[in-house]
């Protein structure tokens, strides 16, 4: 296969995944989870008075929680391993915009030395020279389509994995009902219900993340095309 061609988004997103994995684990481990983490504000005077801190505090919750349940911790990794693959493909596609050289042709497609192809395996880019892959006319039309795939796709997906959190979640605080009516022991129901609401707004807030993410870049790559019809202008 043509190296110019050879686009690799999947393996530069584990990659990004993978990472983020080892991020989480580090803050899981950094992080005392104590039940008291997780509640929030119980005054109720002081949250109408303070708003911002009664929001801060309902967030700090979903992250606290988030990161002692497997599902959460699931989606928070997934969606940051998508937030920074994206981070990395609009920093290749400004520094695609600007390099100022002629069109590729097909005998100028070197390898890179290894200290500069790990920006390539980072974002899923082929093995050639930048200035050249910038100049790629399939670059331009399909490449980068190909390398934003996986974010399209995971806008559509995050929503949909939040959701089946929800029916866990509820699904675990109904099994739970008969314990809250012959131990009067909310626990259990609580938990589910938290994991049902928790898992939602993950998916929802990931899936605007990614489609801010996307206008950015979609904005990029329209700027990286109209600056190549301007270099090939006559």
């Amino acid at each position: 296969m043509d190296p110019a061609h050879d686009y690799r988004p999947i393996r530069a997103l584990s990659f990004w995944v993978l990472f983020s994995a080892g991020f989480i684990g580090l803050v899981v481990l950094n992080l005392d989870l104590n039940a008291s983490s997780a509640e929030t504000s119980t005054n109720p005077v002081t949250d109408k008075a303070n708003g911002l801190s009664f929001l801060s505090g309902i967030l700090a919750g979903i992250w606290s929680r988030s990161l002692t349940n497997a599902y959460g911790l699931m989606m928070i990794t997934a969606g940051l391993g998508c937030l920074l693959y994206a981070a990395a493909q609009w920093v290749a596609l400004e520094r695609e915009s600007g390099f100022d050289a002629p069109p590729a042709t097909d005998a100028t497609h070197a390898m890179l030395p290894a200290r500069t192809s790990f920006l390539h395996l980072i974002t899923g880019r082929p093995f050639v020279e930048p200035a050249l892959l910038a100049a790629e006319k399939t670059h331009l039309d399909t490449g980068v389509n190909m390398l934003l795939y996986p974010l399209r796709y995971g806008q559509t997906l995050f929503p949909a994995v939040g959701f089946i959190g929800t029916v866990l979640g509820i699904s675990g605080a109904v099994r739970d009902l008969p314990k809250v009516i012959e131990d009067q022991s909310l626990d259990g129901l609580m938990a589910g219900l938290y994991v049902a609401f928790d898992t939602t707004f993950l998916g929802l807030v990931v899936a605007a993340l990614l489609g801010i993410s996307l206008v950015l870049l979609d904005l990029s790559h329209a700027r990286l095309k109209s600056v190549r019809m301007v270099t090939r202008s006559p």
